[in-house]
């Protein structure tokens, strides 16, 4: 299935109209209605909120898999993945960093240095917004970058 046909089917499966999902995402339903037609597709920020919305991955709402259910952070196969690979992301970051220019650098060392404020806040609820925030927007980035470098 494609995702037009799995954004129609989730829909109906809960049992509302475009314009109601479109009310309770707070998404114009003529861009719901493109969506299910295959007009347009979802930013990575709108697939997140899909994702989100319907409970489901990214794999299966992009027709990638069968399988529904997203991600689940408290499994332990899971968490112990990210535990060993966080490291390794780390390292590979500072390797990139070095080999930037000093532009590039300056803007790597302030981005990470503003992650660093935002984690060490005291305050849970601002603090957990402002990374989700953060979070889609830089997955906007990467797409953007994506496509951009797939038209090159």
């Amino acid at each position: 299935m494609k995702l037009a046909d799995n954004i129609r089917l989730l829909r109906k499966e809960k049992g509302l109209t475009q314009k109601q999902m479109g009310e309770q995402l707070n998404i114009p339903f003529r861009t719901i209605m493109n969506w299910e037609r295959g007009v347009r597709e979802p930013s990575s920020q709108n697939m997140v909120a899909l994702e989100n919305f319907f409970n489901v991955s990214g794999s299966f709402l992009r027709g990638e898999t069968d399988i529904r259910e997203p991600m689940i952070w408290d499994d332990l196969d899971v968490l112990n993945s990210i535990n060993n690979e966080f490291p390794q992301m780390l390292k590979r970051i500072l390797n990139i960093f070095e080999q930037e220019d000093e532009d590039n650098q300056h803007a790597i060392f302030t981005i990470i240095s503003e992650l660093q404020s935002i984690l060490m806040s005291n305050k849970k609820e601002e603090k957990k917004k402002v990374l989700y925030m953060a979070m889609l927007n830089l997955k906007t980035i990467n797409d953007t970058l994506k496509v951009n470098k797939t038209h090159d």
